[in-house]
């Protein structure tokens, strides 16, 4: 197996996590790489606590996917130094740059931002110290990708900020190459028989490798029809190598990959690879985390559509509201107050007006702003960088749905 250093990470309530996850390969491999100092080599923990292959995935997976260890190289947990809700209405009331961020923040959302992710982003503004029109333009970077999330966006500011990219310019190209990608992403899922659905962390690591290598719409669906008929399902770790092997070759097209094989058509069936025969729990959570959220996303749309449909004026008082959220950011990292006092005047009444209109249609706000069924992270599975108990607990479920399948 491929040889790895993980670290353990300071967790003051690892003994009881490692008691709930109750499982003795887990526990054991931790103590292991615990006795060590804090961070041992994979093959060094397979020698001395003699597991075979599957037993040491296994267990180093539940360390990581719990966060009772971090893989080398990867950044610790960042600790949670805490707010205050005094601080942060301060901030809110008296930085009228941060008050824009967090308006445009809920616009890109559709909804009111709570205490949590108001904290992350005063997180990235005041200790990263990232100019404002950098942040926005991170949030429409995560917006473009199907990621918003304070989670993610706190991830991704802490990417951009290790590689150096804080300047407007740099953001923006940024959220060009998002933008570009978007389309492409979307092409690939649909051609791996994968459409309706934005691609997972995992997968999107896979389509921007193999859009930065230049490989075709039409090589790519070749090695998806290799790795099908060889496997008999879509392992992307296999369909990976098969286009790396071509790229070595230097097989740009299908006749390319044809003249080098010495053949005209599919390639026989061949015994099936032992791969990896699964994706990861946390894997299969995340994506179910993600069809929750796209779902109520999916049933917002449909209501917001509906009442367009039934009143005009529930239409116009949509645009204008999003506008003036946009227009109070704008005004904010300008740091005109006296316009930002004025939009902020102008979004009071059109609120109130929305209000009296929903009214007449026999709702309230709640029809549209659907509540999550996790009312801490919002069914994002995460609250900053911490694994929600929401997630812990799908994440158990699915361990233990797993072992009683076998």
């Amino acid at each position: 197996m491929e040889d790895r250093i993980i670290a353990v990470t300071e967790l003051k309530e690892a003994m009881a996590l490692l008691c709930s996850i109750n499982d003795g390969d887990c526990a054991l491999l931790y103590a292991y790489i615990a006795a060590c100092g804090g961070s041992a080599r994979m093959s060094d923990a397979q020698l001395h606590t003699g597991f075979d292959d599957r037993r040491m995935e296994r267990a180093e997976s539940l360390l990581l996917l719990y966060k009772l260890c971090r893989r080398s190289g990867e950044a610790p947990v960042r600790p949670d130094d805490g707010y205050t809700p005094a601080e942060l209405l301060a901030a809110k009331k008296t930085d009228p740059a941060f008050a824009g961020i967090c308006d445009y923040l809920e616009q890109a959302l559709g909804r009111s931002i709570r205490k949590s992710e108001i904290e992350i982003l005063y997180g990235i503004y005041d200790k990263l110290n990232m100019p404002p029109d950098v942040i926005l333009l991170l949030i429409n970077y995560c917006r473009i990708r199907n990621r918003l999330s304070a989670r993610e966006l706190e991830r991704r500011a802490y990417q951009w900020h290790d590689e150096g990219i804080v300047s407007y310019s740099a953001a923006a190209d940024m959220v060009q190459q998002a933008e570009d990608s978007g389309g492409r992403y979307g092409a690939l899922m649909s051609l791996l028989g994968l459409g309706g659905r934005s691609p997972s962390e995992s997968e999107e690591k896979y389509l921007a490798a193999w859009c930065a290598e230049g490989f075709s719409n039409e090589l790519i669906k070749l090695a998806y029809d290799r790795t099908m008929l060889r496997t008999g399902r879509l392992q992307w770790r296999y369909m990976h190598s098969i286009l790396s092997d071509w790229k070595k070759k230097g097989c740009t097209t299908r006749a390319d990959v044809e003249r080098s094989e010495g053949v005209t058509g599919p390639l026989p069936t061949v015994k099936k690879q032992s791969a990896k025969a699964e994706e990861s729990v946390e894997e299969s959570v995340t994506k179910a985390f993600e069809k929750r959220l796209q779902e109520r996303e999916a049933l917002k749309e449909r209501r917001l559509q509906e009442l367009r449909r039934k009143s005009p004026d529930f239409a116009r008082n949509e645009v204008e509201l999003g506008s003036m959220t946009v227009a109070r950011a704008r005004a904010a990292l300008k740091g005109d107050r006296a316009e930002v006092q004025r939009i902020s005047q102008r979004q009071k009444e059109l609120s109130e007006e929305r209000a009296y209109i929903l009214k007449g249609l026999g709702v309230d706000e709640s029809y549209i702003s659907i509540p999550p069924d996790c009312p801490d992270c919002g069914d994002r599975g995460y609250i900053g960088d911490h694994m929600c108990h929401c997630f812990k607990k799908a994440c158990m479920e699915e361990e233990r749905r797993r072992a009683s399948a076998k």
